[in-house]
C-alpha cells in the first residue's frame, strides 16, 4: 500500500452520505465543502470529479487520449502524451504507405483516424490505477505482478481485506474480470464508518470495446451516466461472489445490467459471451491511496496534453 493518508473531518474528499434535499445542482461547487451534500453530486467528491472532467477532455484532445493508450507500465509521471500521440500517427502512416494509400486501406475496412482510437478497458483501467498509484521518482505500479503491491488472485483472498477496511482512507480496487473479459476501477471514498463495509458507498469507473458481454462504451459515456453516481459495494460483493462460485452469464445477467450497462438495458446485454466457471476467475490489485497524488498525477498529464503545444498535424476537432 502507498501514500495512505487519513482525511481530516472537514476535507472536501470526506465523505457524508447522507443526502440533503437542500442542496442543489447550481450550487454543486460549494456542495464540496457543505455539509450532507446530494449523494449523486459529482462535483462534491474529488476523484470522480477528476475523472469525469478528464473523459470530458479526452474527446477534444488527442493527446490526453493517446496517454491512454501506453500500456508499458511505466511510471504515469514519466509519461509524454504528445510523444505517444507522434508515434500513433507515425504508424498509421506507415500501414497507409505499406497498403498502398488511404483509399485502399478505407477500402480494406481499416480504421483510419485524426485521433487514437478509444481506450479498450484495460488500457483505461491501467492508466487509472498508475494514477491514483505512481509517485513521482519512485518504482511505478504494474497491475500484471497479480502476487505483489496489493495483488489477490481471488474474491475469496481479497474479502478479509474488505471485512477490515480503513473507511476514513481513500481505497482502490482495479479488477480483472476473466470470466467478463473486463477489466474495471473501483473507488472507495473516505466516509463515516460501517459495521458492513458492503454498505460502503463506490465509484466505478471503465470503458468497453464492445466486443463481448458488454456493448461499446466510452469513458465520458460512462460518466454522463452511470459513472457519475455510487454504488454500494455489497453489489459487487455480491456480483464477484456468484462469479467465483460459477454462476453463469444468464444468472448474472440482472448484475451485469445493473452494474456495468450505461442505459440500465438486459437487451444491451450478451450473457452468452460470459465465459464458463473455471475457465478464468477474478483478479484484483487493492491500495490505500492519497487523493492529491491523483489529483496532481492527472494534471501533470493535463499539463503535458495542452492543445496549444501539439504539433498542427495532430490538432483535430
Amino acid at each position: 500500500m502507498i501514500g495512505s493518508t487519513s482525511q481530516p473531518e472537514n476535507s472536501p474528499n470526506k465523505i457524508n452520505f447522507t443526502p440533503s434535499s437542500n442542496t442543489t445542482q447550481n450550487n454543486a461547487v460549494s456542495a464540496q465543502v457543505a455539509a450532507d451534500p446530494p449523494l449523486s453530486d459529482i462535483a462534491f467528491y474529488q476523484n470522480s470529479r477528476i475523472v469525469y472532467e478528464l473523459a470530458s477532455q479526452m474527446e477534444r484532445n488527442p493527446s490526453i487520449a493517446a496517454a491512454f493508450k501506453d500500456d508499458a507500465h511505466g511510471n504515469i509521471n514519466d509519461l509524454e502524451p504528445r510523444e505517444i500521440l507522434k508515434k500513433i500517427n507515425r504508424t498509421q502512416q506507415e500501414l497507409i504507405n505499406a497498403v498502398g494509400g488511404r483509399s485502399a486501406a478505407v477500402a480494406m475496412g481499416i480504421p483510419l483516424n485524426e485521433r487514437p482510437l478509444a481506450p479498450v478497458c484495460g488500457e483505461s483501467a491501467n492508466f487509472l490505477i498508475h494514477a491514483f498509484v505512481d509517485q513521482p521518482g519512485k518504482k511505478p505500479f504494474n497491475p500484471e505482478n497479480i502476487t505483489k503491491e496489493g495483488g489477490f488472485s481471488s474474491f475469496s483472498s481479497l474479502k478479509e481485506t474488505l471485512k477490515n477496511l480503513d473507511s476514513t482512507k481513500t481505497n482502490i480496487i482495479r479488477v480483472q474480470d476473466s470470466r467478463l473479459g473486463h477489466a474495471y476501477v473501483i473507488d472507495i471514498p473516505p466516509q463515516e464508518s460501517k459495521s458492513d463495509p458492503g454498505d460502503m458507498s463506490v465509484f466505478m469507473y471503465q470503458t468497453d470495446m464492445g466486443d463481448g458481454v458488454m456493448p461499446p462504451l466510452k469513458l465520458k459515456e460512462w460518466m454522463d451516466s452511470s459513472g457519475k453516481s455510487p454504488v454500494k459495494l455489497s453489489s459487487f460483493v455480491t456480483y464477484w461472489d456468484k462469479s467465483e462460485s460459477g454462476q453463469s452469464g444468464e444468472t448474472l445477467k440482472n448484475e451485469l445490467t445493473e452494474l456495468f450497462e450505461k442505459d440500465k438495458d438486459s437487451k444491451k446485454v450478451d450473457e452468452k459471451r460470459y465465459l464458463r466457471a473455471g475457465e478464468k476467475g477474478l483478479r484484483f490489485n487493492f491500495h490505500t491511496v492519497d487523493p492529491d497524488n491523483f489529483k496532481n498525477n492527472i494534471e501533470n498529464i493535463r499539463k503535458k496534453s495542452e492543445i496549444r503545444n501539439l504539433p498542427a498535424s495532430s490538432r483535430s476537432t
